[in-house]
């Protein structure tokens, strides 16, 4: 395996999971990953949404990495990726796993509904 690639979840957030929780999954996963498969391992966030719970679990994250050697990609405070989503020409339906609708300039026939799902 070159990599190991995971999502700081958005749902734990949403679903308001506590802190300590979500803290001894991710040195769960860091441990097993790291014991059995030896690679790099990289966090990614979602993209920027309003909550303070998912800012203190991207908090907890770097606090984490001081503690363990792994990458952070951190797409939340992005200013690139949040120009890409937010400025763009696109109407946004929900906030967590953005689903947008192409505008409306094109032939009715034409209008589909599109996910960004977040993923890599």
């Amino acid at each position: 395996m070159d990599f190991f690639i995971c999502q700081l979840s958005t749902n734990d957030a949403a679903r308001h999971i506590e802190l300590f929780r979500i803290e001894d999954a991710i040195r769960f996963i860091l441990v097993y990953v790291k014991n059995t498969f030896g690679c790099p391992i990289v966090f990614y966030t979602g993209t920027y949404f309003e909550s303070d719970a998912y800012v203190e679990m991207i908090h907890l994250l770097y606090r984490l990495q001081n503690e363990y050697d792994f990458y952070i990609l951190d797409l939340y405070h992005d200013e690139k990726m949040q120009g890409f989503l937010y400025a763009s020409n696109f109407l946004f339906i929900q906030q967590i796993n953005p689903q947008i609708q192409i505008p409306r300039k094109r032939n009715p026939k034409q209008i589909r509904k599109h996910q960004i799902s977040g993923r890599l």
